[in-house]
């Protein structure tokens, strides 16, 4: 058996096959840098608490600082905007300090949140990203899809144990 090997036509196949795998290689390589510069997985021991705690209109604190259900941490959240954005993504700054006022450096941030006369939780998974700093976390990934009351509660695992927070948001 033989052939006959045209150089353009090989020329042709091995900038083919160059091409083929340089996006997958470019792609991991990319995700390998990406995947180093986040913090490590987190895991939330509470999750979707939102669902059953139901708050009658009139009762419902739509305050941006708030104690931690169990007392452990004083937490204050920061939107972009006030109200916050529907129907774009954004990010928040949560502030977390100790029952002191000593910020809190050291947590992991779980975030979880939704519309409990809907039904339906955020559209996105928002998640701590970066390094706290003087106890401000970033959180992105925020997103509410329409008007309403939402409601957004952030599990905090920190130095004095894990404990959780819920805020109330009505936009318009």
């Amino acid at each position: 058996m033989s052939f006959t090997v045209h150089p353009p036509r090989m020329a042709f196949g091995i900038m083919r096959i160059t091409r083929l795998v340089s996006i997958p290689v470019a792609a991991l390589v990319c995700a390998a840098v990406v995947g180093a510069t986040k913090l490590p997985a987190q895991t939330c021991t509470i999750q979707q608490g939102w669902k059953k705690d139901f708050i009658p209109a009139v009762a419902r604190d739509f305050s941006r600082t708030r104690v931690t259900q169990g007392g452990l941490y004083r937490v204050s959240i920061k939107a972009p905007e006030s109200p916050p954005p529907t129907g774009k993504l954004h990010e928040w700054i949560l502030h977390v300090e100790d029952t002191t006022g000593v910020a809190v450096d050291e947590a992991t941030i779980c975030v979880d949140g939704g519309m409990p006369e809907h039904g339906h939780g955020l559209p996105t998974s928002p998640e701590m990203s970066g390094v706290p700093d003087g106890g401000d976390y970033r959180i992105e990934g925020m997103k509410f899809s329409m008007s309403g009351w939402w409601v957004v509660k952030f599990v905090i695992q920190g130095p004095a144990g894990t404990d959780s927070v819920r805020f109330n948001l009505g936009l318009r």
